[in-house]
């Protein structure tokens, strides 16, 4: 019975990671992926939930078109009890040029583009980044 318990807790914090991949993200973009998920991950340790484990899951990288050169790195977030998938969003107010650049950004949960914050730092007009 117990040994079944623990099964299932560890497929359930160990399957989320190993299925769900990230997405593809653009050439330009790709070698910053990791330290903004890095960052978020040291921002998500705030909240009732932050001993629960954390899947972050590169979905898309967002540009502005209203101010040339602000991206945002688009998450999908996983984290037990997996109801509904919220989301976390790295924004940077220049294009990144090296890996240590520090990147802002938080959590949120429905549409990026209803954010509040979102919109604040990128605008209303944002396309996919190429």
């Amino acid at each position: 019975m117990i040994a079944a318990l623990i099964a299932i807790v560890l497929a359930v914090v160990a399957l989320p990671p190993l299925l769900v991949r990230d997405g593809p993200a653009p050439a330009s973009l790709a070698p910053f992926v990791d330290s903004a998920r890095a960052q978020l991950r040291s921002e998500a340790i705030d909240g009732p939930f932050f001993w629960l484990p954390l899947h972050l899951r590169f979905s898309e990288a967002r540009c502005s078109v209203d101010q040339p050169g602000r991206v945002a790195l688009v998450f999908d977030v996983w984290r037990p009890p997996y109801l509904g998938t919220p989301f976390a969003v790295a924004m940077r107010g220049s294009f990144p040029s090296g890996p240590a650049d520090s990147w802002g950004g938080g959590f949120g949960t429905g549409s990026i583009f209803d954010d509040d914050e979102f919109i604040y730092q990128m605008g209303t007009n944002t396309i996919p980044c190429a």
